[in-house]
């Protein structure tokens, strides 16, 4: 049986590394779902991750900002990685992301 993790390890590690973007500072409030319906605009989406940093590496001290999130997203064509790059940026409501290949 596997895993969740492990099918999409499975499934991202079968297409190269120029069909995967990195997305940087993704809104904490982003879902995957969301952020899947925004970027599927551009086509097939193969594997999406969202990541952040620990919080404890902030030093949990006060007015320090939350770790930032960041994701990366695997298309299953490099076309498809053009189109999004092509978009210039990418907006999630009120947060400005901004998709780099990697």
């Amino acid at each position: 049986m596997l895993l969740l993790d492990d099918r999409r390890r499975s499934q991202s590690m079968s297409f190269n590394d120029v069909n995967q973007l990195f997305l940087g500072n993704l809104p904490h409030t982003a879902t995957e779902e969301e952020l899947r319906e925004i970027f599927g605009e551009f086509g097939a989406i193969v594997d999406l991750r969202v990541l952040s940093k620990p919080a404890n590496k902030m030093g949990g001290l006060p007015g320090v900002r939350a770790p930032p999130h960041y994701g990366f997203i695997t298309y299953e064509t490099q076309m498809e990685v053009q189109a999004c790059l092509q978009a210039k940026d990418v907006m999630v409501p009120v947060i400005l992301l901004l998709a780099s290949n990697i």
